[in-house]
């Protein structure tokens, strides 16, 4: 296969980079008493959302499941002020399990869960959306965002799951008490463009130096993303819908950037 093998009679001398020095961080559980908080759990199950129950049974965060018979029902405001979307993709949202499963399975929020998602915004509720649910919510939404890593090919962008710099616009609520930069768990996610900055919010972007996005890992071509946002908040009638470039409870583990999920669960 014309492959040369060769023998290493002793460890390979591989230098190592400077010693990291953990950041302090210490997240502050959201007060969340008065809100009424649903996390959409897929019959077509996702490991995000388990861990997404995980981080908030730990930190005491009350939640209820929403399925899709739920969503499709409607009048969902009248039940929640915040629902959140794990992540998982547009078509496995729209589609879920296929027809051969029983009902209630089969299925996933089809145009009418999607439809009724967007009239929860429009009445004064907030949407999350975390990672791939991004793109759910801004194709069913219709939302002034385009997601500049759509259709791109691995050849051309990839990042199989490292730790990039993140700059986070400290004024805003979202970002309140963090530091201007922190880091983000990135794993196959979108990459935003604002399309209408009268109703978009840039809360936090990945750095405009291609060499700065990357501090744990490794990413090929990361000027597809350098510059780009990774946090929005849209506004849509009386609401808002987060967009999450990335999953802030990773495994439970992106303890760094659980404050951004726990920010985004308190009302306006």
């Amino acid at each position: 296969m014309g492959v040369t093998t060769i023998v290493a009679n002793d460890s390979l001398r591989v230098p190592l980079s400077a010693p990291v020095t953990p950041r302090s961080v210490s997240p502050v559980p959201p007060q969340t008493d008065s809100v009424r908080i649903g996390l959409y759990r897929s019959y077509d199950a996702t490991m995000d959302e388990g861990w997404t129950r995980w981080v908030f049974d730990r930190w005491k965060v009350p939640y209820t499941s929403l399925v899709d018979s739920v969503v499709r029902a409607g009048k969902l405001h009248d039940q929640f002020d915040v629902i959140i979307l794990p992540d998982q993709s547009p078509n496995e949202i729209l589609a879920g399990l296929p027809p051969r499963y029983p009902a209630p399975y089969a299925g996933g929020l089809g145009t009418d869960g999607s439809e009724e998602l967007r009239q929860f915004v429009v009445d004064g509720g907030t949407l999350i959306a975390l990672n791939e649910a991004s793109r759910f919510a801004i194709q069913a939404l219709l939302l002034p965002v385009r997601n500049v890593l759509e259709a791109v090919s691995d050849e051309d962008f990839y990042a199989p799951g490292s730790i990039f710099r993140l700059e986070l616009d400290t004024a805003n609520a979202i970002a309140h008490g963090m530091p201007r930069e922190t880091i983000g768990w990135f794993q196959g996610g979108p990459a935003f463009e604002v399309l209408d900055s009268t109703v978009t919010r840039v809360v936090g972007r990945w750095p405009e130096d291609p060499a700065r996005v990357l501090l744990s890992g490794w990413v090929l071509h990361p000027d597809r993303i350098a510059g780009k946002a990774a946090i929005l908040v849209v506004q849509q009638g009386a609401g808002r819908v987060i967009l999450f470039g990335m999953r802030p409870q990773y495994r439970g583990q992106s303890i760094a950037s659980y404050p951004l999920l726990f920010n985004s669960l308190r009302k306006k």
